[in-house]
């Protein structure tokens, strides 16, 4: 994707501050998507455990609930990022 090749770059060159600030708008971009991604990919992990449970209707409405929470915080993601 295009922040694992903006990392790559990153730890490819020798003056790291030069490389970020001359690419600041790609860095500030990528610490919004890390910001997002850590909590949509633990609550996904949740949503996997929870899927191979028995589906009780408290086990359903804890995968709807969660389901709820990624969307909304993909929803804020997107909304950040067209701004």
């Amino acid at each position: 994707t295009k922040f694992r090749k903006f990392k790559e770059d990153l730890e490819e060159s020798k003056d790291k501050q030069t490389f970020i600030s001359s690419n600041i708008e790609t860095f500030r971009e990528m610490k919004i998507y890390e910001k997002f991604s850590s909590p949509i990919n633990k609550i996904t992990a949740v949503i996997n455990k929870l899927e191979k449970l028995d589906q009780t209707t408290n086990v359903r409405k804890r995968i709807g609930q969660l389901e709820e929470r990624k969307d909304q915080l993909r929803k804020r993601y997107f909304e950040i990022i067209n701004a």
